[in-house]
Parts: structure tokens; sequence; C-alpha cells
């Protein structure tokens, strides 16, 4: 292959799209930024098959292109409209009658290393400024950043040249974030910080945007800048947030990393596999399982709000295999715990998980069985989940006062008397009864979700580890395909935490297990009351 048609192929399959892209930014119209595409094509192949030495490919189709748009300009000269320097139209008039195409190019120059300036590292940015805006000798910059005068020279000399690749490079582009962010959403192990970290650190969409870009491999800022289409210096400002509250780390050498694990937000493929692979074998073990202790599960000890087995089974399907996937993830999966989670700059110690939102593969049905914690450190050492329905929001679990539950333990424990409340309990009183925690029935006010004293909560929990030894083969082999998928996704210095995120995925099994009892009409049929129907409330002590 000649050199010539090396050159046509490099243009047609690297910059026909970019030429496209230049004129409709200059056109807008989709007739006349094609029409001109045309042109700005036939002159480059034209130009390169005629023997023009080319040397830069991206300059000599940038200068082209220029052109072709002046020599549109100039055929628009009476209509006195011109496209400025801002890529919109300017009308008036042209503002070199002698010579619009130089105009032109002078506008266009400017745009140019405006944006090199805005995306260019901070020293570099500081010097150029410094030197050619306010017209400072280097030894007054030294002075000022604090620097030797050779330094301030070497970043002069690398910032030129940077600036004058950048102007050669023909309609650079942002990346995709630039125009299409995703959304990242954080939780986090064990403490947070005082201030809500690490979930406060992420709230805006610009940094989420960065901890996404930066996952993969470190970046620097001016990359970061490229692919989120924002400035240095705001990129600068966000990056040490960032860093300071240990959401990210310098990598290398001014580059940085988001230090924290990054799943996807729903892992679709995942959960049908381990559907697929498991189920419906483990759903009837464990229903074979509940049902040889079903004697012991109902009786008053365990039961004595005197709830239907099927009724029953909405918490203990959740409360058994939460728990062996609990003993699991202790003996197998290697979690951090103890000394090794890191004490955090502003209090708290926590390990984070974030979750791309972006990347939302399609779910079965079994999906919307998903289990959810519920108002933990409630007073009272109240403790508590309920199933979170399809449709439904969490939200009104979580916006209930914290006195609403402690009323509803100690109404379980029978030490709350109806007649004799306080003006406080009263109003408390009335919010559950509102909510429907508690009803009115003929025999007087029943409670309306499940709860466990320290003897029930220690039995429940051991007969979930008698579980652990049926359901170790099913969780073996889930756990297996989890880590094929995700541990090669995982930057190498975060493979410490693999074991307390990765196995959060184990709960699967709960959302499945819940979504074949359904299909085999174990479960009680949910009225209007799906918030509260599997609510389960415990004293934090008895575990």
């Amino acid at each position: 292959m000649t050199e010539q048609n090396v050159l046509i192929e490099q243009y047609e399959s690297e910059y026909i799209a970019k030429v496209y892209g230049f004129c409709r930014m200059k056109l807008g119209g989709d007739s006349e930024a094609a029409d001109m595409a045309q042109e700005i094509s036939l002159q480059v192949i034209r130009s390169i098959r005629g023997g023009y030495p080319v040397e830069n490919l991206g300059a000599f189709v940038w200068s082209v292109s220029n052109h072709v748009f002046c020599n549109l300009l100039r055929s628009r000269k009476r209509s006195r409209v011109v496209y400025g320097a801002d890529y919109m139209p300017v009308y008036g008039m042209i503002p070199s009658e002698d010579d619009p195409e130089a105009e032109w190019i002078r506008r266009e120059e400017v745009v140019l290393l405006r944006r090199q300036l805005a995306m260019m590292q901070k020293n570099w940015r500081q010097t150029i400024i410094l030197h050619y805006f306010e017209e400072r000798s280097c030894d007054d910059i030294a002075g000022k950043l604090g620097v030797p005068v050779g330094t301030v020279k070497w970043w002069l000399y690398d910032a030129r040249k940077a600036i004058r690749k950048g102007m050669n490079q023909m309609n650079e582009t942002f990346g995709e974030k630039s125009y299409r962010p995703g959304k990242l959403c954080i939780s986090c192990q064990y403490t947070p910080g005082a201030d809500g970290e690490p979930m406060s650190c992420a709230k805006s969409l610009l940094n989420q945007n960065i901890l996404l870009a930066a996952y993969k491999k470190p970046l620097t800022i001016r990359e970061l800048c490229g692919e989120l289409g924002i400035a240095a210096p705001y990129m600068e400002d966000a990056v040490a947030y960032l860093v300071e509250n240990q959401l990210m780390r310098e990598a290398e050498a001014e580059k940085y990393q988001t230090d924290f694990v990054i799943m996807p937000g729903a892992n679709g493929e995942l959960g049908n596999r381990i559907y697929r692979e498991n189920f419906p074998a483990f759903g009837k073990a464990l229903f074979a399982f509940l049902e040889e202790h079903r004697k012991e599960l109902t009786s008053p000890a365990i039961n004595p709000a005197g709830f239907t087995w099927e009724r029953l089974l909405w918490v203990y399907i959740q409360v058994i295999v939460c728990h062996a996937i609990d003993h699991y993830r202790i003996k197998v999966c290697d979690v951090a715990c103890g000394d090794r989670i890191p004490y955090r700059p502003n209090g708290g110690r926590w390990i984070a998980l974030g979750f791309d939102d972006s990347i939302n593969p399609n779910t079965q049905e079994w999906h919307d069985y998903h289990p959810s914690d519920g108002p933990v450190h409630r007073s009272g050492g109240v403790q508590g989940y309920f199933h979170k329905w399809s449709g439904t929001s969490s939200q009104t679990y979580f916006d209930l006062p914290e006195e609403v539950f402690d009323l509803c333990r100690r109404f379980a424990e029978g030490k709350l008397d109806t007649d004799a409340l306080t003006e406080e309990d009263k109003f408390h009183f009335g919010i559950a009864i509102e909510k429907k925690l508690i009803t009115r029935t003929e025999q007087g006010y029943r409670q309306n979700y499940y709860y466990a004293n320290t003897g029930a909560c220690k039995r429940l929990i051991a007969i979930a580890e008698d579980f652990y030894s049926i359901a170790k083969p099913y969780f073996d082999a889930a756990w297996k395909l989890v880590l094929d998928i995700y541990l090669p996704t995982m930057p190498k210095h975060l493979e410490w935490q693999k074991g307390n995120l990765f196995a959060n995925n184990l709960n699967m099994f709960i959302n499945c297990s819940y979504y074949d009892a359904v299909k085999e009409g174990l479960l009680s049929e949910p009225d209007d009351n799906r918030y509260w129907l599997s609510l389960f409330l415990f004293d934090r002590e008895a575990i």
C-alpha cells in the first residue's frame, strides 16, 4: 500500500466523522453541513493524491476545513452574517473587509488557546497567565510561585509545546461523560464520618463522574478534564477534596485513581445465573428445613404475636438465609473487620462501596423481592428490616420517629399499658396506628410486625447456623461465580476488600428464595399492608 493510500485510509477511518461534526458545529443544518463536509473531504483527498506533502494529517485536515469554511463566509459576505468564535451567529459587519479568512482564523485560534489553557495542568497554566497575560518576568514568577527560575522556564517550554500540540489537533472532543454523565450511589460498611462520609462526599454529579472515570486506571487532571468537559481549576479543587476524604488517591505522580470498589448498580445476568444454577434446589432445601422446625417457630416463645405460618415465612426466610450468609462471609470470604478497617479523616471507620447506576442490565422477576435493611441504631436498642416491595419506598420506614419503634418494642414486650399512656406515648402510639404498625381488633390492640426478644433472637440464630451446612455448597458455587465475574474488574490495590463487598451478591439467595416461595404458594398474600408484612424488630444486644 502506497503512502498516499495509507493517508487516505487514515483520513476515512479517523477524520470523516470529525469533519462532519466540525461542519455541524459551524453550520447547524444537516444539509449544509453534509455539503461542506463533502467539499472538505474532496479537497483533502485530491491534495493527498496530487502529492501534497502531509507531515501531520490532523493539522492538514484542520487547515483545509478552515479554508473551506472561510470561503463559505466570503460567499455570504453580502448577507453580513458571520459565525463568530463562540460558534453562534453574529449579525453585523465582517470585522475585516479585506481579509475575512485571516480574521476568522485569528478568532478561532483565540478560542482554541482559551480551551488549551482551561484544560492545562495548574503549574503550566499559572506560568503562562503570569508571563503572557500579566507580562511578568521569569524571575518575578519564580518568586511568586516559590520555585527556581529554571523550573519556570521549563514549565513555559512544556506549556508552549502542549499548546502547539493542542492547536494542531482538529476538533478535539470531550469524553462521553461530558454529555452523558453516569450516576454513582455510595454506601459504606461500619461507621460513617461525622458529616456522613463517604456518602456526603459524592452528592454532586461532578464528584460522582470523577470517581467513575478514574476507577479502572489512574488519570491526570487533564485527562479527567477531557473526559468530563470541565476546566482544570474546577477539576483540581474537586479532586483535592476527594483525595482529602480518601475516596481517591494519588496512584502515580499527578495521576489520581478512585480508592474504593464500584460495582454495577444492578447485575441482572449475575443474578440470573445464581438463580438458574441453584434454584429450585436451594429453595426446596430451605423450605424443607423450615418445615422441620415449624413447631418451634410457631410456638409462643418465638411467635408471641400468633401470626400464621404463611406470614411468618416472610420473616423466617430472611432471618435464616441472611444469618447463614453472614456465617459464610466470616468463614470463607475473608471479610475485613476490626483493625483492618481504616480510621477516616473526619471520624468514623468505614469501607466505601459504589454502585454505578448507569450499568443497569435487565433483571428477572425475582429482583422485585429485594430485602432492605430497615432503621438501624434506633433508640432503645431496636433494629430491624422489612421487605422492599416493588413500587414502594423504604423512605416511609426511615421517616418515622425513633420513638415509634421504641414504643413498638415496649408494646411487644408487654411493657406498655395502653390505658395509661403519657402524652408523648399517645402521640407516638397514634403514629403507630396510622402507619398500621399497631392495629385495633375486637380483642384489642395487636402488633402488626414480628418482634424477637433476646431469647427468641438467639434461638433463631442457632437455627440459622444449623441450616449453614445445607446452604454452604450452594454458596460455594455462587461465590466462585461472583469472583470470576468481578475480581478481574477490581483494581489490585482494593482486593483486600473483596470479601466485604463481593459477598453482598450472595444476598440474591434471599430474593430468589422469596420468589420461589411465592411461586410455590407458601406465603400469605399481602393486602394493603405491604410495608409491614415482613417487618422484623429485635434487640441489637441479642446478637
